[in-house]
């Protein structure tokens, strides 16, 4: 009747997440019964053609009967949670906990570093597509400001200033022509300073290089793809690895999902999921047969 079992053993918190997949879905007049033991799960299903039990073997780990939680039946689907008890004298008991002393680096330890994009204020500059290096800019360029922005999320502007009035339109941070405003890994510019075409995608009139986006009146050129006049700027995978790690210190929670966004063309996107797993996380599963295999998450994003 199972298809797949699947078992989440999560040390940290003590308890373990069990998942039964079935072939169909089960019939309303069905019944499961569920008997947790310290070495397994026995799992019972009554029909009206007879009676099947399936044994969850988990020998290796020692759980508490009577602990039994969180029970969802949906369809062909049955989930579950058990409190788990730590081996003795490795980590602790179900009351409290020992933490061994760790000396890995933790990603979230550290902030990640807003990085100036080293532009001199009211000195000449001039801006170049990193890629064939043609000019970008237009001549004369000379910045009086180049300022951080705020915050590097993705936050209404709104909350950028301390109050509106009713009357006014919402306030915007559009940058004038003298003005660079930075952010992790993009600056805004004044689409006036540009020589290419502001459109909603901009690009590089010589080898069509993707170079930003535009909104309005302002560009957003990402860092990795445009080059500044004396100064070296980041790649792609620098800033991928900066806008992951800044993702993730601004997470308050056990465990963290990005969607990532890649724009093949103006109407075509690819996308793709980082979801970050407990330190230590145990998963065995189970594809219908009596043997688990073991997927052991070894670190941290």
């Amino acid at each position: 009747m199972t298809q797949s079992v699947i078992v989440e053993i999560r040390p940290r918190l003590q308890v373990c997440n069990v998942f039964l997949i079935m072939k169909e879905d089960l019939p309303k007049e069905d019944t499961v019964q569920i008997n947790v033991k310290t070495s397994g799960v026995d799992v019972r299903w009554l029909s009206e053609t007879g009676e099947t039990v399936q044994v969850i073997d988990l020998h290796n780990y020692k759980l508490k009967p009577l602990s039994l939680s969180g029970l969802h039946i949906q369809k062909n689907s049955v989930s579950f949670r058990i409190q788990t008890e730590p081996a003795v004298n490795t980590s602790g008991s179900f009351a409290s906990e020992i933490l061994p002393f760790d000396k890995t680096l933790d990603i979230m330890s550290s902030d990640p570093e807003l990085l100036s994009p080293n532009i001199p204020c009211g000195e000449p500059c001039s801006l170049a597509c990193k890629c064939c290096g043609k000019l970008i800019s237009k001549q004369g360029l000379s910045f009086s400001r180049v300022l951080p922005l705020p915050s590097t999320g993705e936050l209404d502007n709104s909350d950028w200033f301390c109050h509106k009035h009713s009357s006014l339109p919402a306030p915007t941070l559009a940058p004038k022509d003298n003005d660079c405003f930075y952010g992790l890994c993009f600056i805004l510019l004044s689409t006036l300073i540009l020589n290419i075409s502001p459109k909603r995608v901009l690009r590089c009139s010589r080898c069509l290089a993707w170079l930003g986006t535009c909104d309005s009146s302002t560009a957003k050129l990402w860092s990795c793809t445009t080059s500044y006049e004396g100064s070296s700027t980041s790649t792609p995978l620098e800033d991928f690895i900066l806008t992951v790690k800044n993702a993730f210190n601004n997470t308050f929670g056990i465990t963290c999902r990005v969607m990532l966004e890649v724009k093949l063309s103006d109407k075509d996107s690819q996308y793709l999921l980082l979801w970050a797993m407990d330190k230590n996380l145990d998963v065995l599963v189970s594809g219908g047969e009596d043997e688990f295999t073991s997927v052991k998450e070894k670190q941290n994003i």
